[in-house]
């Protein structure tokens, strides 16, 4: 499951640690087109239970998630597609967590004109839209929020090819791969996860022999239509909120009890873990935000800032500013205004990625 955290720091004069997770939300397009699907590979296994395909090809994958999306049912295998066993056919054990609502149809060729269209490729998955490129793909299973480089597998009948996302990928790896050389080639590319798409037709045993070659997390994908419009990513405005020397320390011994301080950012804790969703992908990643606030005789928060930013993102850090000024303290005593310097730790939950392949004791 794509989560994420906030952990507190030092606060004033005393020390305390406060963790809160929380989940991303899903986007949607104007409109999805879809596609034909050609046949593959048939498994006869009449089953009720919308994890289990009912063929063995990537679209019966597709079709599967399909069915998933929006349910609660999230396995905990740690690990995302289960091959066939004793009159059963593939299981997608994973969670899906879809991008695009309705997820389309994988295409008949996933690599027809992928030579024309650039060597670099979007993404979109649910922590926001990353690289750019004439092609994008939709993630269905969740995908690490990472600022390290990511490729696109797309599995083919034409062969194998890798892109990158937001990148140029060379020309030794653009051409097609032997699927028992996947592995290597992401290796070399030094990717932190990878993507994988393929012809909707393509056996889920081709694509199983290459998910055994990679190291790295896996989530499944689609290319997007052609003609579908996405939301347009967010702008970047002036930033207002950063204050780099901190706020003036106001005068007076006005003060408010360590303990009392602790309990009063409670609420904070579990708003301000939402915020990594406000975010693009690269702030999904996390970081640590440096914020000082003045609290006045009232018990309000008076004023908030930034000091520093390691998200790099002006809504995430918006969003922690906002939580922060809807804390009430217990009034000083004596009154009048006390300052304090906050560390506000961001980082997504460190859920392990699962593995592409279930195993048989899994």
């Amino acid at each position: 499951m794509n989560r994420f955290c906030v952990t507190i720091g030092w606060v004033a004069m005393g020390s305390m640690v406060l963790v809160a997770c929380g989940e991303p939300e899903v986007v949607a397009p104007s409109e999805v087109a879809t596609e034909g699907v050609s046949s593959g590979e048939e498994l006869e296994t009449p089953t009720d239970d919308p994890r289990v395909l009912a063929g063995g090809t990537f679209a019966d994958l597709v079709s599967a998630a399909r069915a998933l999306d929006g349910r609660s049912d999230a396995r905990t295998y740690g690990c995302l597609l289960r091959p066939p066993m004793a009159g059963r056919g593939w299981v997608l054990e994973g969670e899906v967590a879809v991008s695009v609502r309705p997820l389309p149809e994988p295409p008949i060729s996933v690599t027809a004109g992928l030579d024309t269209r650039g060597s670099s490729v979007r993404g979109l998955s649910r922590w926001g839209q990353r690289g750019s490129g004439q092609l994008t793909l939709l993630a269905f299973t969740p995908t690490p929020p990472t600022r390290g480089l990511e490729a696109v597998v797309f599995v083919a009948a034409e062969g194998t090819r890798i892109r990158l996302i937001g990148q140029d990928v060379s020309a030794e790896y653009a051409r097609a791969v032997p699927n028992d050389q996947v592995g290597a080639a992401l290796g070399a590319l030094q990717v932190r996860s990878a993507w994988v798409t393929a012809d909707a037709g393509m056996a889920l045993s081709e694509v199983a022999e290459l998910l055994r070659t990679v190291h790295v997390p896996v989530a499944f994908a689609v290319p997007l239509p052609d003609g579908v419009t996405l939301p347009p990513a967010p702008t970047t405005t002036a930033a207002t909120d950063l204050c780099p020397d901190g706020l003036t320390p106001p005068a007076g011994e006005a003060a408010i009890p360590v303990a009392d301080v602790v309990e009063a950012l409670q609420p904070f804790r579990d708003s301000a873990g939402e915020c990594l969703a406000a975010g693009s992908v690269e702030s999904a990643a996390g970081g640590r935000i440096e914020v000082s606030f003045h609290v006045g005789p009232d018990g309000a928060v008076s004023q908030a800032c930034a000091m520093a930013d390691a998200t790099g993102s002006e809504p995430v850090r918006a969003c922690v500013l906002e939580a922060l000024r809807s804390v009430r303290f217990p009034a000083p005593d004596p009154a009048g205004t006390v300052a304090f310097a906050l560390p506000v730790q961001l980082a997504p939950a460190n859920d392990p990625a699962p593995h592409p392949l279930c195993a048989d004791d899994e």
